[in-house]
This record gives C-alpha cells, structure tokens and sequence, in this order.
C-alpha cells in the first residue's frame, strides 16, 4: 500500500484518527506534519509545517479545532510562529529539554508536553527516546484491527527519494541524509548525548512494540513488516 500525502491531507490511521501532509522540496528538506483528534474534539498538529495555503488549512480545519501545536524538538519551530498566527488560541507544546531554546528562537510561550497526555485518544501515545538532548518526541499508534502500528518521528530517521538539486544531494549525500531509509551523521553528532542508553532504549522499545509503518518528518512514509529490525539496525551496528 502506497502512502502519497505530498500537498495532500492523507488520513493515515482511523482508530485513532491521524492525518499526515508532506511537501518534497528540490532545494530543501522534505517536510512532513501530522494531525490527530484529541479526547473531546480538538485537533492537535505535530512538526507544523511553514508557508501553507489556504487551501491546506482549511482542510485541516474541517477536521475540527486546532487546539494544539507540538514542536516534536527545538530544531523544528519554524512552522509554529505561522500556526499560531493562524490558531492563537493553541497552546503551544514541547519537551523540557526543548522548550528554553524554543521559546528564546520563537518568542513564544511553551508548555511541557507531558501535560497533553490526558488528552490523547486511546491508542495513541507519546515517546520520548532516552539519551538525546534536543528533545525528541515521537508518537505511537497501536496496532488496533485493520491498523497496524504506526510510528510518527521527527529526525532519528529520514527516508527522502533522491532528486535533489546537486549541491543538495552532493550535502545530503556526505550528511548521510539521503537517499532512502536513514540515520543522519548530523543527527548522531549534535542530538546524541548517550549513545549506549540510546541504542538500549530503541532495541527496547521497537522490540516490544513492533511498528510496520514509519512516517517521518523528513521523507516518504515507509511500511515494513521487519520495520523494527530495520530501525535497530540502523542505529546499532
């Protein structure tokens, strides 16, 4: 099954429900946001993505209220100023680790995500891997009849199709960016502050919880029965 949300919202899991949107870029990162309807309602938007149109918000807003913004860690933040312009009455959502750098990069006011835990729907939970320091969120949903279980990250993996311009790919290339299903070297210098409880925590928990489908924040959702094997391995060899 082929998941296309490139300038599209593509409705990625029904129980609970999660949207994701995507946009490729020649000159840039791909860029993916997800969606997710909250207990009571409310739409919750994680990694927003900047400079959207019309069109695309207000697709988003038939699905109901914007009600939160979550930045998934503090390299992310150049979505939020735009959607709180859009939705200034979201609360503005980030790791610990996260939110001093956010809130002196943005100007804005954040809170400790943990506090939007209640509000999650049943199925859907948030992950914060251990042993990285730019506080990194990922969301989990849980297998659940005709839907397997789905992994939504921000910049532990990047799956980007070749393509890109060439300084670009030459970059992305050496960054070990791109292409296909990848750990970026950027990524293990700069995010990684204790390799080995890193690598502990990811064989545990992909090991217990078993995703099929990744859908990451940089690249083309990639479906895998053997996806947790595929992720361990990329970061523990």
């Amino acid at each position: 099954m082929i998941m296309d949300d490139d300038r599209k919202w593509l409705k990625i899991n029904g129980m609970p429900d999660l949207w994701s949107w995507s946009q490729r870029n020649q000159n840039f990162f791909d860029l993916r946001m997800t969606a997710f309807r909250l207990k009571g309602g409310g739409i919750s938007v994680f990694s927003p993505v900047p400079d959207l149109g019309e069109k695309t918000l207000a697709e988003l807003d038939s699905f109901g209220p914007v009600t939160s913004i979550i930045a998934p860690n503090y390299f992310h933040n150049l979505g939020v100023k735009p959607f709180r312009v859009r939705y200034p009455e979201a609360k503005l959502f980030a790791h610990e680790k996260a939110i001093p750098r956010l809130e002196k990069v943005t100007g804005l006011n954040f809170v400790n995500v943990d506090e939007l835990k209640d509000f999650l729907p049943d199925g859907l939970e948030m992950v914060f891997p251990s042993g990285l320091k730019q506080g990194e969120i990922w969301l989990y949903a849980k297998s659940k009849g005709d839907n397997p279980g789905l992994l939504a990250v921000c910049d532990c993996y990047f799956n980007m199709r070749p393509g890109k311009s060439y300084l670009l790919d030459k970059v992305f290339r050496i960054a070990n960016t791109y292409p296909g299903l990848r750990v970026s070297r950027v990524f293990s210098y700069t995010a990684v502050s204790d390799r080995l409880s890193y690598q502990e925590w990811i064989e545990k928990f992909l090991g217990a919880n078993q995703p099929t489908i990744l859908v990451p924040s940089h690249g083309e959702i990639y479906q895998s029965p053997m996806l947790a094997k595929e992720l361990i391995a990329l970061v523990c060899k």
